[in-house]
């Protein structure tokens, strides 16, 4: 690692420097224990600074480019979810520590700013019956996941977070807060719809929120006698009801590695049959967010396909449910089991259909070729509606024709042995990387999150993520807004396509 020994009195911001050696190095130590993805806690950034305000971002921006070289590289951590947010030997700015959140309950907007998580944001939008497009873990930053694309189960009926983006304030490498929107730098606005933190740091965000309290839910974990043909049985007959479902429908299946279950979990947001008054709540088994449930199946308009198919599997365990869940408090907080703070090594990205080829191979890495040690699945979230219905070049993310977002979820139990550790986290790195060599035949496209599956030398390859005519337009935009490639920890554009366009 380089060394910067006299970077923090050039960098005159005003505000502490966290290092692993000093008068800091406590709470170094505390941050750098507090990151989702545990694996990455080894890490060691040069330097952590938490700004707590727009004005604050100014700062270290404007001091960071006065300061004389060398300078450590920059990164920029939001909801500490992103394998590049905290980086070797980099100085991270760290937006954890300011999470501000406003509702605008007339115009149904949300504006959030900093480091704000799922969470936080979710609490606020349910105080008035609001919700927004993005996320399904609450402890996701919100910022981070909306400008790489950031879906949910809202999707397919209000489109992408980036399809409801109403306007931002960016603090370019210079230092200035720039404003962007449908009728305001335009070309910024249309560059962090999808094209990440290439152009800034995206201190405030403002998105339109729609009415939704309650989910028509329904969740059916599926035993499968035959493990792996009737996993792709199911995942080809689901994958099918998914994509002739209305809009208001959306979902995951869950495909555990080596169990002989997969769990179906969709939802219904149609306001006009799912009851949206405030409930008092029943306990149902485990979860208090359940209510009691005033529907019939004969209700809900595609869940009611559920009622009696398993999709090939052999039987539901716990029966026929049909529930009515709170969206803030049930639904988005559905896979935090699947999802909490652990060691983890991920991937993600689209498939175009499910053919039987894909599920096939789907099937096999699940319940046949599994990863020896560790705690993996699949989860395959149903898209298109109205996520689809955009053109590739309206927004910067692509793929709008793509069904499924799929997540390759390797984890692991952690061993204070390193050289057990170390073979644990390398069993199920190959088995994620075997899962999407496997599937890159069948059409998939690199999802534009940052997972640290992707984070390697050997990934599938940024461009396929994007058009050509979109990498021109994104690159245009880096050369104008950054052309020193002062934030390059992003995963859009490789470091060779942005120090390219240098002058």
């Amino acid at each position: 690692m380089a060394s910067f020994i006299d970077f923090p009195d050039a960098l005159k911001c005003g505000l502490p420097m966290l290092t692993a050696e000093g008068a800091m190095a406590a709470e170094y130590a505390a941050e750098m224990k507090d990151i989702w993805n545990q694996d990455l806690c080894t890490r060691r950034p040069a330097f952590i600074v938490q700004p707590k305000s727009a004005a604050d971002v100014q700062s270290i921006l404007k001091a960071y480019k006065a300061a004389p070289e060398p300078r450590p590289p920059l990164a920029v951590a939001c909801g500490r979810h992103s394998a590049r947010g905290f980086v070797d030997g980099a100085l991270v700015v760290d937006l954890s520590k300011w999470k501000s959140v406003s509702v605008d309950a007339t115009s149904k907007t949300v504006t959030v700013e900093g480091g704000a998580k799922l969470g936080d944001m979710d609490a606020e939008l349910s105080k008035h019956g609001l919700a927004v497009c993005t996320g399904t873990n609450p402890d996701t930053g919100v910022i981070g996941l909306s400008i790489v694309g950031g879906g949910g189960f809202l999707a397919r009926l209000h489109g992408l977070a980036v399809d409801n983006f109403v306007e931002a304030t960016v603090c370019t490498a210079e230092g200035e807060l720039v404003k962007c929107s449908d009728s305001e730098n335009t070309d910024l606005f249309w560059g962090i719809r999808g094209g990440g933190g290439h152009f800034g740091i995206i201190v405030s965000l403002t998105m339109r929120a729609h009415s939704l309290t309650n989910l028509a839910v329904v969740e059916h974990p599926t035993f499968c006698r035959k493990a792996e043909p009737q996993t792709k049985e199911m995942l080809e007959r689901w994958g099918a009801w998914a994509q002739e479902a209305p809009n208001e429908v959306g979902g995951l299946m869950v495909v555990p590695c080596g169990a002989p279950v997969n769990v179906i979990f969709c939802v219904s947001a149609n306001a006009s049959v799912v009851p949206q008054e405030k409930l008092k709540k029943k306990s149902v088994g485990s979860s208090s967010s359940f209510f009691k449930n005033p529907m019939k199946w004969s209700d809900i308009p595609g869940l009611c396909d559920l009622e009696n198919d398993t999709f090939g599997g052999s039987f539901r365990i716990g029966g026929k449910n049909l529930r009515l869940m709170d969206y803030h408090a049930g639904a988005q907080t559905y896979l935090v089991p699947h999802q909490k703070p652990g060691h983890f090594y991920e991937a993600a990205f689209m498939l175009p259909t499910m053919t039987p080829e894909a599920a096939g191979v789907m099937a096999r890495m699940t319940k046949t070729n599994i990863a020896p040690n560790g705690k993996c699945a699949l989860l395959v979230f149903m898209f298109g509606g109205k996520a689809s219905e955009a053109s590739n070049e309206a927004t910067a993310i692509e793929s709008r024709d793509y069904r499924y977002w799929v997540i390759v979820e390797g984890s692991w139990e952690y061993s204070k042995d390193k050289a057990v550790n170390d073979a644990r986290k390398a069993a199920v790195a190959e088995w994620t990387r075997k899962v999407r060599l496997e599937l890159a035949p069948h059409g998939l496209k690199e999802s534009p999150h940052v997972f640290e599956g992707e984070d390697e030398e050997g990934g599938t390859g940024l461009r396929k993520a994007f058009v050509d005519s979109n990498i021109d337009r994104l690159l245009a935009l880096k050369h104008k807004y950054d052309p020193q490639n002062t934030f390059p920890f992003n995963k859009i554009l490789n470091k060779e396509d942005s120090e390219g366009k240098k002058e």
